[in-house]
């Protein structure tokens, strides 16, 4: 049976905004495999949708996969990050309107 890698998981700095109430999770390891598999299962079925007013998040999804072949994982890390900082902007713009 093939091993599988596993990486240590990184603490990010205090001050972060993380709120981790676990500081020792850091000592636990992440199985790689599992989570590229939970993130591909995750992106097929965002994919998978037909919606219309969908379309623009998927088509960015899909860019973000192209930038990252072969790391579903951090492609869909890199997908959610632009969709809270594009959330982030609308409500900057909304507060001013107001």
């Amino acid at each position: 049976m093939p091993r599988k890698r596993m990486t240590k998981a990184v603490t990010p700095k205090s001050g972060s905004g993380t709120g981790n109430p676990n500081p020792r999770a850091a000592d636990k390891f992440v199985d790689v495999e599992t989570l590229r598999h939970q993130a591909s299962d995750i992106i097929e079925s965002i994919l998978g949708e037909t919606e219309p007013e969908g379309s623009e998040i998927r088509e960015r999804l899909r860019l973000c996969l192209s930038l990252n072949a072969g790391n579903p994982e951090r492609a869909l890390l890199q997908h959610l990050m632009s969709l809270r900082s594009r959330s982030q902007a609308a409500r900057k713009i909304a507060s001013k309107i107001r």
